[in-house]
C-alpha cells in the first residue's frame, strides 16, 4: 500500500483526575475522513501531576506520557499506513490546554521533525485560569499528611524541627497501596474555577509560563496549523443541577461571582467584583429574574474561563499575519500555520438543557466523531457512551458536514477542501448551505473571522470581542494598577472571611500548608548557660520563684505550644535587654572614672604652674634674687641722688610684724630701685633676723647676708628669678650682673645703680 493515511491522535479531556481514551469511538471519523484515528491514555490526578515544585518531583508525568505515546507513533505508525509527517492533536477541555502547551514545548519539536504537524483545541486552552497550577508544592505536603508521610522531623540532638526532603518523603508515598493514594488524594479539594492536580512549570516540558512564552516565544506555537472551537455556553457544566434548572437569586449571583474574583484575582478584589456585576447585568430586564440571572452568569463564567482565554490564543498564534504573508509569516521565511476559529450553537434536540436554547460545552464533540450516525447502534459498539442522548435527522447531516471539516483540515490545514461527494445524506438542500459558504481564515490584522456552525451557518467576525477585552485586557489592568497599593486589606472583599458568602470552595488567605520553600523560620536560640546560671543565682538572692529555664529550653526545642514559645521569647528578650542596659551603666561608670583621673591631673598641675609663677614673681629678697648684685652703702642711711631713683639701704631693726608684703604697696613693673648690701659684717649686728630699708612708703625686705647663709629657708628663697631671655627684665639684669662682677673686681666699696 503506498498511500499514506494522515494521523488524528485524541486527547480527551474533562478533567485532570478522570476519563479515559479509550471510551470514544472514533472509527466513523476514520472511516468517513480516511485518515487513522489514535486514542490513548496517560497518567491522570496524583500520578500524573504530583508536584513538589523542584528536580526530584517536577510533576507533568501525563504530558511526558503523551510525548512518550508521539514518539512511538512516529517510529511504528508507518507500518499501519500512516504518515508520521502529518500528525494531528486534537483535544478537549483539558485536553485542549494539554496540546496547547505540547504546542510552545521545545520537547515535542526534536531536532530532525515535529512530533505533530496541527492541532485542534475544543473548548479550552493554556491560557484558562484552570489549565495550570501554580501553587503545587501546596498539594503535595497536604497530600503527603493525607497519606501519613511525615513533611517534618526533629533532631536528636538540636531538638530543631526541619522539612523532610522529598525524596524520602516519595519513597514513603511509593510505599503505599494504590487505594490510599487515591483515598488521599480524593481528600483534596480543588478551588472552585481551578485545578489541584494539573500541569505546572517545571522548565523542562512547559519551560515557562505559558502566556509569557505564547506571547515572546511564540515561533514554535505559530508555526502549527491551529482550529480552534468554541460553544455557546461553555460554562454549562460550572454550576449545579438545581441552578440550571430553576435559576439563581442576586445572593447566588454575587456568591458566584466572588469566588471567581477571590480565587483568580490577588489585587482590586472589590473593585473587579462591581465591574463584572455591572457588565454582565441585564440593563434592559430591571427585573432580576432567576432564569435571566442565570444567563447572565452563564455568559460571565464562559467569556471568563473559556472564550477569551482562547480568544487571546488564537490572535497570538495568527499576530502580524495577513493573507498575502500566510506562508512565510516568519523574518527567518519559516511556514506560517494557518488559523481557523469556529462557533458551534447547534442545540442537540435529544439533549435535556434546562431551557437552553443553544449548545453547551463540548457538545461539538459527537459531531465530530460521527455519533449521530450511529444514532441507533450505541449500545451494541460499546458498554458505555459518554454521549447519552439522541440525534435527529437533520443532526446526522450536520455531522457529515463537520466530519468533513476536520477530516480536510487533518489533511491539508485548510478545512474548505470539501469533498462533497461519497455523503450519505439525502438532504441536499441542507447540505447546499454549506456548499455555498466559504470558511475564511482568523486574521487580526484585518478581521477575526469566524465560522458559525448551525442549522443556518454564517461567517462572521469578532465574536464577543467586546466581552473578550474586558476579560483580557479591561480586568488585567485593573488588577495591575492595585500592585502599587501597600495596604493588603484595600484587597480584601466586603465579608472576605465569611465562608457563607462564597460559592463552593475558596482559596484560603495565607498560605496553604507548611512550605519548605523557603525552610520555616527556626526556633529563638537558647540562652547560654553562663547567664542561666547568672539568673538563677540573681532570683535566689532576691527570693523570687525561679522558673525551670531548662525545661523551658526543651520545651521550645522540642516544638512547645504557641504560648509557650513566646513566654520564653519573652524572658530571653528581657534578659538580652537587662543584660544591655547592665553594660552601658558599666560603661558610663568607667568614662566618669577616667575623666575624673583627667580632671585631677589638671588641678595638680595647674597648681604646681601656679606655684612656680609665685617663686618667679615674690617680691621678698629680691636682693637675693639678683645674686648679690645690689651694693652695700657705708653709713646705713638711704641717701638719694638728685634725678635718680637709686636707693641706699642699712641695715636697721624693725619689728617683723610690719614687714608683711601684704601691708606694703605692690611694686610696679618698670619701677627703678637700688639696693646697697655690705660685703663685710657691720660691727652692729641686728637684732632681728632681717633688715628693712624703707623709701617713702616702699617696703623692703633685705636679708642679712650672714641670716641668708645660715637659714636655709632664706637660702632657698633667695632662688636667681629673673632670666637673662625674658624679654622686659632680662638685659637689665644682665647688665646689673655685669656691673656687680666689674664692682666686686675693684677693691672699693661703692654704690652702684641697677635698672629693673
Amino acid at each position: 500500500m503506498n498511500k499514506k493515511f494522515p494521523v488524528l491522535v485524541l486527547i480527551h479531556g474533562n478533567s485532570y483526575n478522570w476519563n479515559a481514551g479509550n471510551l470514544y469511538d472514533a472509527s466513523v471519523l476514520a472511516a468517513y475522513g480516511e485518515i487513522i484515528v489514535v486514542t490513548l491514555n496517560y497518567r491522570l490526578g496524583v500520578f500524573g501531576f504530583l508536584s513538589a515544585g523542584e528536580p526530584s518531583c517536577k510533576g507533568n508525568w501525563a504530558l511526558s506520557d503523551i510525548v512518550c505515546a508521539l514518539d512511538v507513533l512516529r517510529a511504528l505508525i508507518g507500518d499501519f499506513g500512516g504518515d508520521s509527517k502529518a500528525v494531528t492533536l486534537l483535544g478537549w477541555d483539558t485536553g485542549a490546554a494539554l496540546v496547547n502547551l505540547l504546542m510552545t514545548s521545545p520537547i515535542s519539536a526534536p531536532v530532525d521533525s515535529r512530533l505533530f504537524q496541527r492541532a485542534i483545541l475544543l473548548g479550552g486552552s493554556a491560557l484558562s485560569s484552570w489549565s495550570t497550577v501554580t501553587n503545587p508544592a501546596d498539594y503535595f505536603y497536604k497530600f503527603a499528611e493525607n497519606v501519613g508521610c511525615p513533611t517534618y522531623k526533629t533532631s536528636p540532638f538540636t531538638q530543631k524541627q526541619a522539612p523532610v526532603p522529598t525524596d524520602v518523603i516519595l519513597e514513603c508515598m511509593r510505599g503505599e497501596s494504590v487505594e490510599n493514594i487515591t483515598r488521599a488524594a480524593s481528600l483534596l479539594d480543588a478551588p472552585t474555577f481551578l485545578s489541584n492536580f494539573g500541569p505546572v512549570v517545571d522548565g523542562i516540558v512547559v519551560n515557562t509560563d505559558p502566556a509569557y512564552n505564547l506571547e515572546h516565544h511564540g515561533t514554535l506555537f505559530q508555526e502549527i496549523d491551529l482550529l480552534v472551537g468554541m460553544t455557546k455556553h461553555e460554562a454549562y457544566e460550572q454550576l449545579p443541577t438545581d441552578k440550571l434548572q430553576f435559576g439563581l437569586d442576586v445572593n447566588s449571583r454575587d456568591a458566584i461571582y466572588r469566588t471567581l474574583v477571590r480565587n483568580r484575582y490577588e489585587f482590586h478584589r472589590t473593585e473587579i467584583f462591581n465591574a463584572i456585576k455591572s457588565e454582565y447585568n441585564d440593563w434592559y430586564n430591571p427585573g432580576m429574574h432567576p432564569i435571566t440571572l442565570r444567563d447572565s452568569v452563564l455568559e460571565a463564567l464562559s467569556d471568563a474561563l473559556y472564550l477569551a482565554p482562547a480568544t487571546k490564543v488564537t490572535r497570538l498564534h495568527a499576530r502580524g499575519k495577513t493573507p498575502g504573508n500566510m506562508q512565510t509569516g516568519h523574518k527567518d521565511g519559516s511556514k506560517r500555520g494557518s488559523t481557523y476559529f469556529y462557533l458551534f450553537s447547534h442545540g442537540t434536540s435529544g439533549r435535556p438543557r434546562f431551557g437552553l436554547r443553544e449548545s453547551v460545552h463540548n457538545e461539538d464533540l459527537p459531531y465530530i466523531l460521527g455519533q449521530p450516525l450511529l444514532n441507533n447502534q450505541q449500545q451494541s459498539l460499546t458498554e458505555y457512551s459518554p454521549f447519552d442522548f439522541t440525534f435527529n435527522k437533520q443532526e446526522r447531516v450536520l455531522s457529515e458536514v463537520i466530519m468533513r471539516y476536520i477530516a480536510n483540515f487533518v489533511k491539508t490545514g485548510n478545512p474548505n477542501e470539501v469533498q462533497w461527494k461519497r455523503m450519505l445524506t439525502d438532504d441536499v438542500k441542507f447540505l447546499e448551505k454549506f456548499k455555498n459558504t466559504y470558511w475564511p481564515e482568523f486574521y487580526t490584522d484585518s478581521k477575526e473571522n469566524y465560522f458559525e456552525i448551525k442549522a443556518e451557518p454564517k461567517v462572521d467576525s469578532f465574536y464577543r470581542a467586546h466581552e473578550v477585552a474586558f476579560w483580557d485586557n479591561f480586568l488585567p489592568s485593573l488588577e495591575e494598577n492595585g500592585k502599587s497599593e501597600s495596604n493588603p486589606e484595600h484587597h480584601l472583599l466586603p465579608r472576605h472571611f465569611e465562608k457563607s458568602s462564597y460559592f463552593g470552595i475558596v482559596k484560603p488567605y495565607g498560605s496553604n500548608v507548611k512550605i519548605p520553600f523557603p525552610p520555616p523560620p527556626l526556633p529563638p536560640t537558647p540562652m547560654p548557660k553562663e547567664l542561666t546560671t547568672l539568673l538563677q543565682h540573681q532570683r535566689a538572692l532576691q527570693g523570687t520563684p525561679q522558673p525551670n529555664l531548662v525545661s523551658d529550653q526543651s520545651s521550645l526545642n522540642t516544638g512547645a505550644p504557641n504560648a509557650s514559645l513566646s513566654t520564653n521569647y519573652s524572658t530571653i528578650l528581657s534578659v538580652t535587654i537587662a543584660v544591655g542596659c547592665a553594660l552601658l551603666i558599666l560603661n558610663l561608670l568607667i568614662f566618669a572614672g577616667i575623666y575624673r583621673q583627667r580632671e585631677k591631673q589638671k588641678r595638680a598641675k595647674r597648681q604646681e604652674n601656679t606655684s612656680l609663677l609665685m617663686q618667679e614673681t615674690s617680691p621678698y629678697d629680691l636682693a637675693g634674687s639678683y645674686g648679690g648684685l645690689v651694693t652695700p652703702v657705708n653709713s646705713g642711711a638711704l641717701s638719694r641722688d638728685q634725678g635718680s631713683t637709686a636707693y641706699g639701704v642699712s641695715s636697721v631693726a624693725m619689728n617683723p610684724t610690719n614687714a608683711s608684703p601684704v601691708n606694703s604697696p605692690p611694686f610696679r613693673d618698670g619701677d627703678l630701685y637700688a639696693y646697697s648690701r655690705p660685703f663685710q659684717h657691720s660691727q652692729q649686728t641686728p637684732t632681728n633676723t632681717q633688715a628693712y630699708a624703707t623709701s617713702g612708703s616702699h617696703q623692703l625686705i633685705v636679708p642679712n647676708e650672714e641670716e641668708s647663709l645660715l637659714n636655709p629657708q632664706i637660702q632657698h628663697a633667695q632662688q636667681p628669678i629673673i632670666s637673662p631671655l625674658c624679654p622686659r627684665h632680662g638685659k637689665a639684669a644682665a647688665a646689673a650682673a655685669a656691673a656687680a662682677a666689674a664692682a666686686a673686681a675693684s677693691a672699693k666699696p661703692q654704690l652702684e645703680e641697677i635698672q629693673v
